[in-house]
């Protein structure tokens, strides 16, 4: 297939905004926020489809409550998405995805699509370019592929890739994915040959994905068709037909599909890749003073080693400490590690208020994580 051929991006903005708390909140989640720069990670990626000439404008798929959010961001840089597709309830990637193919296969086309998170940082943009072209060359019309990073520690955050038999140049079958290793196990995998952490960027035709939903989570595509087919389109947004949306498993791609498919192929990508999905990450994204610390807002540190502390009101001054991350907002302030994944909201899962209690109340104290739930997988 022709490297030049035109490619329609799928911008993931979908998420609900549950990690990272309290930095990303319900109302505007991480992939909205300004976190390593004066653009959102939304922003910064529709900036880097529009500088790439084989990108067609792409379709957004997003929840419903953040389309004006999303309109006025794409707006703010530039950008005129083909589609904003919105989701009543978020139902992870896969029915992400399978929306947008049908909503472009049902209109007699079968472009390549490219899918990409939103709230990922990616620098030089040529290697990115060239990396998505090698998988435009390999994709075909049956072979989904995606892009591998090579992994520069046994991170737990990220998804790994075991490439097996070569195929071309830098192009790879794929031979399992790992979801989300512990250290001893991310490890093991980073001392074989071949393994790569898996970026979430893919490169398939829009058949080729809906031909392997049918054959292997054909009731995501049952759901997925009925909401398009009932889908309510207005001048700005594509409103999915709600109920049966709501029917659709909430599964990714790489559970569903990827890990059972026997057309997955992997390119070897050299570009750099953060997903800004921990303290960790963040911390990694931003710009560091000597002594590793990433900080955002009116900060000022001591003695202070391998941080990330964010302010968007108040200076905060932290001194003697290590391997924290500290987030000052105008209504909470979290400290925790930051090697701790993700932190959520206390009473977010069963909707109840967190009440503030009085100096040395015994029942928490002022320091008590009562309420605060254990983390978990990614969202």
């Amino acid at each position: 297939m022709s490297a030049e051929q035109s490619v329609l991006p799928v911008v993931l903005a979908g998420g609900a905004g549950k990690r990272l708390w309290p930095l990303s909140r319900a109302s505007r989640p991480k992939q909205f926020l300004s976190l390593n720069g004066e653009l959102s990670s939304f922003q910064q990626t529709l900036l880097r489809l529009k500088q790439v000439p084989l990108f067609l404008p792409p379709i957004i798929v997003t929840n419903m409550a953040h389309r004006f959010l999303a309109a006025e961001q794409a707006r703010e840089v530039g950008v005129t998405p083909s589609q904003v597709i919105l989701e009543p309830v978020s139902r992870n990637t896969l029915p992400a995805i399978c929306v947008a193919c049908l909503a472009v296969f049902g209109e007699g086309q079968d472009p390549l699509v490219h899918v990409v998170a939103s709230d990922h940082v990616v620098g030089d943009l040529t290697q990115y370019e060239r990396a998505v072209r090698r998988a435009i060359d390999v994709a075909g019309t049956r072979d989904l592929v995606t892009l591998g990073i090579a992994p520069e520690e046994p991170a737990t955050g990220f998804g790994y890739i075991c490439g097996d038999e070569q195929v071309a140049d830098g192009v790879f079958r794929v031979a399992r994915f790992v979801e989300k290793p512990d250290v001893e196990h991310a490890r093991a995998l980073m001392a074989q040959p071949g393994t790569l952490w898996n970026s979430g960027m893919f490169v398939f035709s829009a058949n080729a994905l809906l031909a392997e939903c049918a054959r292997l989570a054909p009731e995501v595509l049952a759901v997925c068709r009925t909401a398009v087919d009932g889908a309510r389109k207005e001048t700005d947004f594509v409103w999915l037909e709600d109920s049966a949306f709501a029917e659709s498993p909430d599964i990714s791609i790489d559970y569903a599909i990827l890990e059972k498919t026997d057309r997955a192929l992997v390119v070897v990508a050299t570009f750099p890749w953060r997903d800004l999905g921990s303290w960790r990450s963040i911390r990694a994204a931003c710009p560091q003073d000597a002594a590793g610390n990433g900080t955002v807002g009116p900060v000022s540190l001591q003695e202070t080693v391998n941080s990330l502390v964010v302010s968007r009101t108040l200076r905060v001054c932290v001194t003697g400490l290590q391997d924290v991350a500290v987030i000052a907002e105008e209504d909470v302030i979290y400290v925790g590690p930051l090697d701790r994944e993700a932190c959520r909201e206390p009473g977010a899962e069963t909707g109840a208020e967190t009440k503030r209690k009085p100096m040395g109340d015994e029942s928490g104290g002022v320091c008590s994580d009562a309420g605060m739930d254990e983390p978990k997988g990614r969202e």
